[in-house]
């Protein structure tokens, strides 16, 4: 079975989102940023009686900030990752990925491939824990997704999360 598809950054941006405030601790940092952000407001403006918690404001702005700190990463990578923006062809067999751009090509063997994860959008490859291979789930036919689903539950010891 072979794909092929093009990465468009705003989707690319919204799955750096998705994967980073997936974490519940994530989550819960953000939310204690904002309650942090908050509190060291009403302690500035003299609505709490306490001093200054400048620590608190600092972590509060920090965690508010942080998607636009992930927006200004996921652009300086995408923009200068020129492999990101190429044209890319998969192709897949019982066997292996082979991966295809415009200034490379690639092969891996699914035995060492460390897990896949299907998303609304997309499947994550994983060749270790923490690289991973993106591919839009819209670059797929309903027959073909069906089948790589199909391809990957039948490798053997692969970790698979697919709806």
């Amino acid at each position: 079975m072979k794909i092929q598809f093009k990465l468009d950054f705003k989707e690319f941006l919204k799955l750096q989102y998705l994967l980073t405030y997936r974490k519940p601790r994530t989550i819960i940092i953000t939310s204690l940023g904002v309650l942090l952000l908050a509190y060291s407001i009403l302690c500035l403006t003299g609505n709490w009686n306490d001093e200054a918690p400048y620590m608190a404001l600092i972590v509060g702005v920090y965690t508010v900030l942080l998607p636009l700190i992930i927006y200004l990463s996921v652009k300086r990578s995408f923009s200068n990752n020129a492999r990101l923006q190429e044209i890319m062809s998969y192709e897949f067999t019982d066997k292996s990925i082979r991966v295809t751009g415009e200034s490379f090509n690639a092969e891996y063997s699914w035995e060492k491939t460390h897990k896949v994860w299907e998303l609304n959008n997309w499947i994550l490859i994983y060749q270790n824990s923490r690289s991973a291979s993106v591919i839009p789930k819209s670059s797929f036919s309903d027959t073909q997704l069906w089948d790589f689903k199909y391809m990957v539950k039948n490798v053997p010891g692969l970790k698979a999360k697919l709806k």
